[in-house]
């Protein structure tokens, strides 16, 4: 928690682990350790790399765990703000050889349906923005998410 002392905003990101065997519990405990972490140290602020799956009531995954994580951490009432992110483009990496040879990619998705996608450098814009943003006085909401 030494890191955080003095901190006026959190960037809080789950990092990956395609090895975990429950998704859910361990971008939920990343979720409390940091919940615990901005209150115990008094962080005003803190912005969430978040999903833009919001309204959608089956379970899905790390979609549905990245937004219980979001609860729990809105929950510790500090202001917050939530990256409400589509496909991230960089999932895409492991289908280059197919873009290159094929001009195609695919995916479980109607070919009539738009993807929406976010590259990683816009993500890290729109986090800049936020982390600097000193007007977030609110704790985030489904309805106000940052979507990139």
């Amino acid at each position: 928690m030494a890191a955080l002392e003095g901190a006026d905003t959190v960037l809080h990101i789950t990092p990956p682990d395609i090895y975990s065997g429950d998704v859910r519990a361990h971008c939920l405990g990343f979720a409390e350790a940091a919940a615990a972490a901005v209150t115990a140290c008094g962080v005003p602020r803190i912005v969430l790399v978040s999903t833009l799956c919001r309204g959608y009531t089956a379970e899905a995954g790390h979609l549905s765990a990245a937004l219980e994580a979001e609860e729990i951490i809105n929950a510790t009432g500090v202001h917050s703000r939530s990256l409400a992110m589509p496909f991230f483009m960089d999932n895409l990496f492991n289908q280059s050889s197919a873009i290159k040879d094929l001009g195609t990619f695919f995916l479980p998705n109607h070919a009539d349906r738009v993807l929406l996608t976010v590259a990683t450098p816009d993500i890290a814009g729109a986090a800049l923005e936020l982390l600097a943003d000193q007007a977030i006085t609110d704790v985030c909401t489904p309805g106000n998410p940052r979507e990139v």
